[in-house]
């Protein structure tokens, strides 16, 4: 349910606010037709941003579909997007200071000049 969910709102191109919004809630309820979702914070969901997040999600889903809002704030460890994208993040920082450190060039130079890895520096390569 929640993977389906997530996939939707990923194609429905949301940005800003409104993805914020819609990332940070729990996921309540979801099918074909409707999602009800338990924002972080019941202040930012506001009816230009309800607007906003209906008409992605319709857009995206390809047919009507509605979406609605508890009227109750999630609970700070449910489970949201938000806190699987966070999750993710984090395992893919620590596996690429795992690939760094494992690394025989870096162990060499470790050794070599008696250093230590400072882990915050290791970031991925930008590729273009």
């Amino acid at each position: 349910m929640l993977s389906d969910w997530r996939k939707l709102v990923c194609a429905s191109g949301l940005k800003g606010l409104e993805r914020e919004i819609v990332v940070g809630s729990e996921l309540v309820e979801f099918d074909e037709t409707h999602a009800l979702l338990r924002p972080l914070s019941l202040m930012l969901v506001n009816e230009e941003a309800k607007r906003t997040v209906q008409r992605a999600l319709e857009q995206a889903a390809g047919r009507e579909f509605h979406v609605l809002f508890t009227h109750d704030e999630r609970a700070e460890d449910a489970v949201s997007i938000s806190l699987i994208e966070e999750a993710e993040r984090r395992a893919a920082r620590l596996a690429l200071i795992e690939a760094f450190k494992s690394d025989p060039f870096v162990q060499q130079c470790l050794t070599a000049l008696d250093g230590t890895l400072d882990e915050t520096s290791v970031e991925p390569s930008s590729k273009h």
